[in-house]
């Protein structure tokens, strides 16, 4: 089951949904969950997820999708 949760947005106001868990993310970068766990730690820049309690987090698959922009050094259109 899929938790969707939206909060307005850094630049418009726009709502952000934040629908992937951890191991979506995982499945999305094609490695482990550990790996995720280990990548928000030593990487500044990787996209914090929305914590709704100590157990459940959540990202927003916009913000996963910036990232791999800035990775790659693709300028997003807005």
């Amino acid at each position: 089951m899929s938790l969707e949760h939206a909060r307005p947005g850094q630049y418009g106001g726009q709502a952000k949904t934040y629908s992937l868990d951890i191991k979506d993310v995982a499945a999305r970068y094609g490695v482990s969950v550990p790996t995720i766990r280990r990548k928000l730690a030593a990487d500044p820049d990787f996209p914090q997820p929305l914590r709704f309690s100590s157990q459940t987090h959540r990202w927003a698959a916009a913000e996963l999708d910036a990232y791999d922009a800035r990775q790659t050094g693709r300028v997003e259109a807005s």
